[in-house]
């Protein structure tokens, strides 16, 4: 099992030294002991950062954590264009089609995308939800390690669109989101012990 302390942490270029968190220098600990000592005290994004990389995870799994955000947000939005990207995503991860056919998929749904981004002033909190799902579904299909990251702030935006954020609900948006971040966290500290047993 990978161990993590703040030397290691240094070592991946953190915008800022982890001894503001992490007070104990000398402190080295599994991941997920250091993820359920530290989740409340480290910003969670730092945390996925940290991660959410190839020292940690499988190429596949950091691509099946990113399958597994953007299906989050998918279950309630049927869409077929975000369903066939997140669906082509998982096939690649687990070797059933061709990197091309991902590329395909990939590159259909970003042209999607762009058709919304030119008025993305106009775009009703609706129309901007889908968008950021679509986002999601987009980044988990694209081919980069970097898609596992890039997923969870995606979806994670997706979902606190479909609680309400930006209405009168803001406060049960944010709970909603914090909630959906420790899932996402939970589900990838299932990826990591899974990749280093």
């Amino acid at each position: 099992m990978r161990e993590i302390n703040n030397k290691l942490i240094r070592r991946f270029n953190s915008c800022y030294d982890p001894n503001i968190y992490i007070k104990d220098e000398n402190e080295t600990l599994s991941v997920t002991e250091w993820v359920y000592k530290y989740r409340t005290i480290v910003p969670m994004d730092d945390i996925f950062w940290l991660l959410c990389r190839s020292y940690f995870l499988s190429p596949q799994s950091l691509r099946l954590f990113s399958v597994w955000c953007a299906r989050y947000v998918l279950d309630s939005k049927n869409d077929a264009m975000n369903i066939l990207a997140v669906d082509t995503a998982e096939k690649y991860a687990l070797g059933l089609i061709p990197r091309e056919e991902l590329m395909k998929t990939h590159n259909d749904l970003m042209k999607k995308i762009d058709s919304y981004r030119h008025c993305d002033e106009a775009l009703s909190p609706t129309i901007k939800e889908m968008l950021h799902i679509q986002i999601s579904a987009e980044t988990c299909s694209y081919d980069n390690t970097d898609a596992a990251i890039d997923t969870s702030i995606s979806s994670l935006v997706a979902y606190f669109f479909d609680l309400g954020g930006f209405t009168d609900s803001f406060v049960i948006a944010n709970r909603g989101k914090y909630l959906f971040k420790n899932k996402q966290l939970d589900k990838l500290i299932e990826f990591i012990e899974k990749d280093n047993k």
